[in-house]
């Protein structure tokens, strides 16, 4: 009897290292969901936000002053385009979207004045705040840049004018 109590003492000792280990690995899993998930309804609460003030441009003067002189209609267009920005570094960080799909939207988005105008703005933060950043969030920023660089060497940018055909 002494000999198989040893056994299984034996075998108990790395089956409950193991099933220790499995809790272990569970919490941090949790946390991890749970800070993705914390995030996540950060970021589609400041998108309402956003999308509110897009709506109500009388809500405009509550957020930052522009960083350069625009009007008003400029800047309603430009947290437009934040919040679509914003959308597709979302969709960038939780994996749902590739580098090279995200430089192509940032490229074509910049094409446009925009979308150019917006990053010209903007650039010098999202510059200065790289070196902050970490992994995919950094990346994004790398990829903006990539794309503004390539948009403004494609040539003059095009207008809204230009975007569509006259009805007919």
């Amino acid at each position: 009897m002494s000999d198989i109590s040893q056994t299984y003492s034996a075998l108990s000792i790395p089956l409950s290292g193991a099933a220790l280990l499995g809790v272990v690995w569970s919490l941090v899993f949790q946390a991890r969901a749970l800070q993705a998930d914390s995030t996540d309804r950060y970021r589609g609460a400041l998108r309402e936000l956003l999308l509110r003030t897009v709506e109500d441009p009388s809500l405009l003067i509550c957020w930052d002053p522009p960083m350069a002189p625009m009007t008003q209609e400029q800047y309603r267009l430009q947290y437009f385009n934040n919040a679509i920005i914003l959308s597709w570094r979302a969709e960038y960080l939780n994996g749902m979207l590739p580098d090279a799909i995200v430089r192509d939207q940032l490229y074509r988005m910049m094409r446009g004045q925009v979308g150019q105008r917006n990053y010209c703005a903007t650039r010098g933060v999202w510059l200065s705040e790289v070196d902050h950043l970490n992994g995919k969030s950094k990346r994004f920023v790398q990829l903006m840049e990539a794309a503004y660089q390539a948009a403004v060497a494609a040539g003059p940018v095009l207008t809204p004018e230009n975007y569509f055909l006259p009805d007919s």
